[in-house]
């Protein structure tokens, strides 16, 4: 099954998750400290 995924793809959206996840967390962080003042 793992196989029939073009290694290609699973990269893409192994950065894609990360990149997500990065772009997230200042967000999060920011809304935070705007929510606290």
């Amino acid at each position: 099954m793992y196989r029939t995924y073009p290694l290609h793809k699973i990269i893409l959206r192994r950065t894609l998750v990360i990149l997500s996840g990065l772009l997230a967390l200042p967000v999060m962080l920011f809304r935070q400290d705007r929510a606290r003042f």
